[in-house]
């Protein structure tokens, strides 16, 4: 189990990864809400829209989970900055306010 104490490298690594998966669509899962059916990986869209937010919540969790796991033994005696936690999160705010920004200023 992960300490509380790494909790802020998993929200930085999970913010990072999210981002990430969002851009290059790395959805673990896709669902098909026409067809009521859940297709693992990224698939296309068939009768209707794709839904990929589950599969990038469930990528980043992951990523975020084993990022976390690796950098455990390095923080082993020390505490990870807590600055990690807030600061990676704000810019990927910031850079998702800048993808997006084409579907609100045109």
């Amino acid at each position: 189990m992960i300490e509380g104490r790494l909790l802020s490298l998993f929200s930085g690594a999970f913010a990072l990864i999210y981002f990430i998966a969002v851009e290059w669509n790395l959805a673990a899962i896709t669902y098909h809400p026409r067809l009521k059916e859940w297709v693992i990986g990224t698939d296309t869209p068939k009768t209707g829209p794709a839904m990929y937010w589950f599969g990038w919540i469930i990528t980043a969790a992951v990523g975020a989970f084993v990022v976390t796991l690796f950098c455990r033994p390095m923080f082993r005696d020390n505490d990870p900055p807590t600055w990690f936690g807030w600061f990676v999160p704000l810019v990927m705010m910031a850079l998702f306010g800048y993808s997006l920004s084409g579907f609100f200023l045109r």
